[in-house]
């Protein structure tokens, strides 16, 4: 007895698709919807939006008239997460710094960077972030996250 899933692609092939349509349907077939692109709904999400919504709280400031979270170096950034394929993406240019041995023989590889890649609802809104960052705790940055998912930007617009 033959394994559906050669089966599958066996009757894809005899029907005339070539192998890049059958990889295709096989994708749509049997990958997981969670691991689709959030925008295009067909390719496999391998990024994650990296929109920063704001700072880990990692204590308070407090003076006598008031008190304020506080973000430290140590702080994680948030961010969007949205799960999207690179071709919906658009990459932030990235900083790329060289590694030179002494010989001058080691240098790094540019493809090795990694690259920082916003999600189409969130490239648009690149001018919310300005002045907006919070300090958040986690349970704050993944309200705000199904917000930001459901389509909602009002906690940035309200700094």
């Amino acid at each position: 007895m033959s394994d559906p899933y050669e089966a599958f692609i066996e009757s894809r092939l005899a029907a005339g698709e070539t192998d890049e349509q059958v990889q295709q349907r096989i994708k749509e077939a049997f990958l997981p919807t969670a691991e689709l692109c959030h925008f295009c709904k067909s390719r496999e999400a391998t990024l994650l939006c990296d929109f920063p919504i704001g700072y880990e709280w990692r204590g308070d400031y407090v003076s006598q008239s008031c008190k304020v979270r506080v973000a430290t170096l140590e702080s994680e950034t948030f961010s969007c997460d949205r799960r999207i394929c690179r071709e919906c993406a658009t990459a932030k240019p990235a900083m790329f710094v060289c590694r030179i041995s002494d010989d001058g023989s080691d240098i790094a590889n540019p493809e090795d960077c990694d690259s920082e890649d916003y999600c189409p609802a969130c490239q648009k809104r690149t001018h919310l972030l300005q002045g907006k960052m919070k300090v958040l705790t986690k349970e704050d940055a993944n309200a705000l996250r199904l917000q930001m998912w459901n389509g909602s930007y009002e906690a940035f617009k309200l700094g």
